[in-house]
């Protein structure tokens, strides 16, 4: 559900909704920041993880995530939630900073879908399978992680995974091609999840995707998120 923007003139109050550990969050602060819009953020986990940590549901966020899930993005009486759909409503709504997504059409179309590659494919190795084992349940959860189904992802799920990623950078500079878009930005907000769980990737096995990393941390828009 889609609230209303305010159509009134001044200010305009944005907020980000959701905990920096996450990529999908990381994902929309890094938009933000290559648009070069200010924001809040208040820290807060997914309405699943609240209810299982005995946690209370805030009434602002419950209204801008009607799914639970973050993050959620709120400007002024706006709110939206999904971070392909917040990231898509900035660029077309703010045009300060960096473009997000190309204009050439072949480009545009190739950004997407390397997004939308990041947000339903790597998820489901990275982040469904370890991520969430490795940080959430270990460390927020304080349960034991599923090492076996960890071990099986890292060993026989990932590698052709990150295969893929690493031949399609192959005479590229960004995965749309010469201009950074957001799908760099799905990518590799994955991938530091991955890095976050201890995974180091072989610079022999995957240089192109190693060499991407290294570059893209150095944005000024990353450096913000790699330092939490």
């Amino acid at each position: 559900m889609l609230n209303q923007v305010n159509k009134e003139n001044g200010p305009q109050k944005v907020i980000i909704w959701g905990t920096s550990a996450s990529p999908y969050v990381r994902k929309v602060m890094v938009a933000l920041a290559e648009k070069n819009i200010s924001y809040e953020q208040k820290e807060i986990l997914p309405k699943i993880l609240l209810k299982a940590t005995g946690q209370p549901i805030p009434a602002d966020f419950d209204a801008a995530s009607p799914l639970g899930k973050i993050p959620a993005l709120q400007i002024n009486d706006f709110t939206l939630s999904d971070s392909a759909v917040i990231a898509a409503y900035l660029d077309k709504k703010f045009t300060s900073g960096n473009k997000l997504y190309p204009t050439d059409p072949e480009e545009y179309a190739i950004a997407l879908w390397f997004e939308h590659y990041a947000d339903n494919i790597l998820t489901e190795v990275i982040y469904k399978k370890i991520f969430l084992e490795c940080i959430v349940k270990a460390k927020i959860l304080n349960q034991e992680p599923n090492h076996n189904l960890v071990k099986e992802a890292k060993n026989i799920e990932l590698p052709p995974v990150l295969d893929y990623l690493n031949k399609s950078l192959e005479g590229k500079e960004w995965f749309a091609g010469n201009h950074f878009s957001m799908a760099d930005v799905a990518i590799s907000t994955q991938l530091l999840a991955l890095m976050m769980t201890e995974y180091e990737m072989d610079h022999k096995e995957w240089p192109n995707l190693n060499n991407f990393l290294k570059k893209i941390i150095e944005r000024p828009s990353f450096k913000k998120i790699v330092a939490r």
